[in-house]
C-alpha cells in the first residue's frame, strides 16, 4: 500500500496534491487514498473505463441459446437503464 501511495502523490500536483497529504488518515494508504481521489473526481471518460463498460455491454446483450426472447428484452431494458443512470 505504501509504494502505491508513492507513487500517486507523485502523479499529484498543486492542490489536489495539499489536500491529500494533509489528510492524515490517507497516509500511507493508496487504496484509500485511491478510492478518494475516484469519488471526488469521478473519472467518467478515462479509455480504460469506455473499453471495460463496452465490453461489459456488448458481453451482456447477446441472447442466450436458452433464453426467451422476453427475458432477453427485460434483460436488455434493465441493462439500458443501469447506462441512463450510470450517465446521471
Amino acid at each position: 500500500m505504501k509504494k502505491l501511495y508513492a507513487k500517486l502523490v507523485i502523479s499529484l500536483e498543486g492542490q489536489v496534491l495539499q489536500d491529500n497529504i494533509t489528510h492524515l488518515h490517507l497516509r500511507a494508504n493508496g487504496v484509500l487514498l485511491l478510492q478518494e481521489l475516484v469519488q471526488t473526481y469521478q473519472p467518467k471518460h478515462v479509455p480504460e473505463i469506455l473499453a471495460a463498460k463496452a465490453g461489459e455491454f456488448w458481453s451482456q446483450t447477446k441472447r442466450h441459446p436458452n433464453e426467451s426472447v422476453d427475458s432477453y428484452y427485460n434483460r436488455f431494458q434493465e441493462l439500458l437503464e443501469e447506462l441512463s443512470h450510470a450517465d446521471d
